[in-house]
């Protein structure tokens, strides 16, 4: 009697952590379909057959997303 449960997926958490400092990525034109250099015009962006991303929230592969992530979740459950 009177027990309570609560539960919540952050599985997304991750990936929306906002980074302390934005990072940069070089893409290559060949690893982006078709449609997506369509929609969003990145022939006219593109230097050498290259695109330059701007990333201000955690991703797979930065090294240093889960760290923040879990420095994030911590402060938010201290609260």
């Amino acid at each position: 009697p009177g027990a309570q449960f609560m539960t919540t997926d952050i599985s997304d958490f991750y990936l929306a952590t906002p980074l302390k400092r934005k990072e940069y990525l070089k893409l290559s034109m060949s690893d982006i379909p078709q449609e997506v250099i369509d929609e969003y015009k990145l022939v006219d962006k593109a230097v050498n057959g290259f695109v330059y991303v701007e990333v201000s929230r955690g991703m797979y592969g930065l090294p240093q997303s889960g760290l923040l992530a879990n420095e994030l979740l911590e402060s938010r459950l201290a609260k």
